[in-house]
């Protein structure tokens, strides 16, 4: 993993050394560095290493050493031959990662039995993704998983840091990663580099690029640039804490909703481009402003997240349920039809589903249905204004069929199934998987027969509208119903002569008070509390906060009706 987010491990362990009190005992299993890399990574903790492939062999004869062990998310993670009751504590990368995202895209809720949350959360129903995650794709084994209002050692160690140095005296210039930057951003760091040195030469101006990225010409042309000032400062320690912790201001090139920088010194982050001069004003402003030190960030237990989690942890070790915690069921049936239809229903549908799908395939290896699932969903990424992130997503897909090709072949009913799928995929990602080099005869040989068959096929249409129940495995297919939120998505349902075909609205409510009262297609939008005096059930117009919404009916509502939203 990149060294950014393995530093989200080494910073959690030595916290965790430094605030035990019980004498616990540390491993760190790695893969991927070699052991001098990771030495240095942890010099001076009492922490055993051991690289993954001596664990995953010893566990293969005997009982795991290990009683838990702390994995950081990732989208394209090996999956981990060890034993499920190895218990999985799952740590998010980042500060700007929401809670569900990590639980749903990053797959947590299939590979962790707890999660650290960083952040207070909106509250979501428990059973809001029991049948959602087939016992048979898990990693895990308990029937849940539990997520725990932890913090982040690294932001207590950025707040004990910006306490020592007082008020800041240096601009922060952070480039990311220039496999997620935009293709210009060296052009815009080589302009803005020389200006900021020049216009303000009492502070220092501290540059840190992503550190796999030192070695390239561009970045090493940057630095030469920037030792022509006396002000120039590169930051290539192991941590950035120690620098950034002087900045005023930390200025980028892309959109950070939280940084950590911002979370644990509350001061701002702008966002650097070409309009040049409104930008060295809106900087000069933040310098001279009064600028000490005074974090307000809302994080879990700030300045001891590992004094709280070693204080709970036999909670985790004896399978305790913790009043703080919460815990999101699981259903424990076993199960190839749950898997089939799991992959099926979001096959149907629009959205990405990495995780799921790559779980299937790594599970059922000779199933090209599932290999197809994987491709179909990496094929739904989003197209970025970076299109190399993107095509992170794309190269996956591209192995994952050449990887099946160099097997056996792909039938011609498979091949216009995949046809019909990627027919609906963006532009660039069609281009993309027909145009790759890939060293592989049988490959390029699909690709032919794959072209074909995307002028020969149709696309899927989209499926039938399906509404889920929010806490069984159950479908509501027509009948009266209360509609809850009048935002795109009820209009398009409004507007689907199917869904009106089949479903006679009785009320539609919203939380926007300036809606209520408001008559869309002859049906007047009211306030939410309405939904108590009609006993139909509730369908939730809305995907993104889904679950969020029915823990806002079933707890503060105290609703005891039907819930269903959108599959």
């Amino acid at each position: 993993m990149p060294s950014a987010v393995a530093s989200q491990l080494t910073d959690l362990v030595a916290e965790c050394v430094a605030a035990d009190s019980k004498k616990l005992s540390y491993c760190l299993v790695y893969s991927g560095y070699d052991a001098v890399t990771v030495e240095n990574m942890v010099q001076g903790l009492s922490v055993t290493l051991c690289p993954l492939s001596v664990l995953e062999q010893y566990c293969q004869q005997y009982p795991a050493p290990l009683d838990a062990m702390f994995i950081q998310e990732s989208y394209f993670a090996p999956e981990l031959i060890l034993p499920v009751e190895l218990i999985r504590i799952g740590l998010p990368h980042g500060t700007d990662i929401p809670l569900k995202k990590t639980l749903t895209t990053y797959g947590g809720l299939l590979e962790f039995d707890y999660v650290l949350a960083i952040k207070p959360f909106s509250p979501m129903a428990t059973t809001a993704f029991l049948h959602a995650y087939p016992a048979m794709l898990r990693q895990h084994q308990r029937p849940y998983c539990a997520v725990i209002p932890f913090g982040m050692p690294k932001f207590d160690r950025f707040v004990r840091k910006c306490q020592q140095v007082g008020k800041p005296d240096s601009i922060i210039l952070h480039l990311s990663n220039l496999q997620l930057e935009k293709t210009d951003v060296l052009l815009l760091a080589r302009q803005w580099l020389p200006l900021l040195l020049s216009r303000f030469p009492q502070y220092n101006v501290i540059f840190r690029p992503f550190p796999a990225d030192y070695d390239r010409p561009q970045i090493i042309e940057l630095v030469r640039l920037g030792q022509q000032f006396g002000n120039f400062v590169f930051s290539d320690g192991p941590s950035y804490i120690d620098d950034y912790a002087r900045g005023a201001v930390m200025l980028c090139f892309r959109d950070y909703s939280d940084h950590l920088f911002a979370l644990a010194s509350s001061r701002p982050v702008i966002r650097l481009d070409e309009n040049f001069e409104p930008k060295l004003q809106q900087i000069a402003g933040v310098l001279f402003a009064e600028n000490a030190y005074n974090s307000a960030a809302t994080v879990f237990n700030p300045g001891k997240s590992a004094a709280y989690l070693l204080s709970q942890f036999d909670y985790i070790l004896d399978d305790k349920v913790h009043p703080d915690w919460c815990y999101f069921s699981l259903d424990m049936s076993d199960s190839v039809e749950a898997v089939s239809a799991v992959i099926q229903r979001h096959l149907d549908g629009t959205a990405p589903f990495h995780k799921l799908a790559l779980a299937a395939q790594r599970h059922f290896p000779r199933e090209f249905n599932y290999v197809m699932a994987c491709v179909v969903s990496l094929s739904r990424t989003a197209v970025q204004q970076n299109q190399q992130l993107v095509e992170v997503f794309w190269h996956k897909a591209v192995s994952l069929l050449s990887d099946w090709l160099e097997q056996q072949p792909v039938t011609q009913y498979q091949l216009e199934q995949l046809a019909r799928h990627l027919l609906l995929a963006p532009a660039p990602c069609r281009a993309y998987m027909l145009e790759s080099v890939v060293d592989s005869q049988g490959y390029r040989e699909f690709v032919l027969r794959l072209k074909t068959a995307m002028h020969e096929v149709l696309p899927f249409s989209p499926a039938q509208l399906r509404f889920r129940h929010a806490e069984k495995d159950a479908w509501l297919s027509k009948g009266a119903v209360q509609l809850y939120g009048a935002g795109e998505l009820a209009l398009k349902l409004m507007d689907n002569s199917a869904f009106r075909q089949h479903f006679n609205v009785v009320n539609w409510v919203d939380q926007n008070i300036a809606l209520h009262g408001r008559q869309v297609h002859n049906i007047r939008i009211n306030a939410v509390a309405s939904l108590k005096q009609n006993p139909a059930p509730i369908l939730i117009c809305s995907v993104a906060f889904a679950e969020e919404i029915v823990w806002q009916l079933k707890q503060q509502l105290q609703l005891q009706h039907e819930i269903f939203f959108l599959e």
